[in-house]
């Protein structure tokens, strides 16, 4: 497997990374009368949500699917010290959320050069 570099720039954008299960995530539009789109991720899957429609909709993670940890993660982790089992116990059961947003002060504009 080979992995290749690549550069990606977003403005006003919203990145979504989970550590765990794996897990149903719903995203829908604007208002709730919107069917929401399931995606499956897996552990490690990231989701940028970028333009202001797609961050202002409505999205969310109605279960995480139990049973699907990478090993990796669990309690059969290549640890000899024993440090990882409270962890993997925890892990087991649940995912980890990491969210990146991007904020720009009151009255700024990405669009125009900087000074």
């Amino acid at each position: 497997m080979s992995i290749l570099p690549v550069s990606i720039t977003f403005t006003n954008f919203r990145s979504i990374t989970r550590l765990g299960n794996a897990a149903i995530f719903l995203v829908g539009g604007l208002t709730r009368d919107v069917a929401p789109i399931p995606i499956l991720l897996r552990s490690g899957d990231i989701i940028v949500m970028s333009g202001p429609a797609c961050r202002r909709a409505y999205h969310g993670v109605p279960r995480i699917l139990e049973g699907t940890l990478p090993a990796y993660l669990g309690e059969g982790a290549n640890t000899d010290d024993g440090l990882w089992a409270p962890y993997a116990r925890y892990m087991d059961t649940t995912r980890i959320n990491i969210n990146v947003r991007q904020v720009f002060p009151k009255g700024f504009n990405p669009s125009l050069p900087q000074t």
